[in-house]
């Protein structure tokens, strides 16, 4: 499943710098960042509660990869 969301009026922070160049160093962080996000999403109505499942555990299990 693909979500495609285009957002333009709403301004969402995706990382606690609000640094939009900035790049994740960590499996970790990335999968916060795509969780925060889903988060947001979800609590804006944006997506409904099977897509914010699929967003996290997309981020989880691209997480586990990483980690080996």
């Amino acid at each position: 499943m693909t979500i495609k969301i285009e957002l333009k009026a709403l301004e969402l922070s995706v990382t606690p710098s609000h640094d939009t160049a900035h790049t994740f160093q960590s499996s970790q962080e990335r999968y916060q960042a795509i969780e925060h996000a889903a988060n947001v999403l979800k609590d804006h109505g944006l997506i409904d509660s099977a897509q914010w499942g699929k967003l996290v555990n997309d981020a989880l299990t691209a997480y586990a990869d990483d980690l080996g």
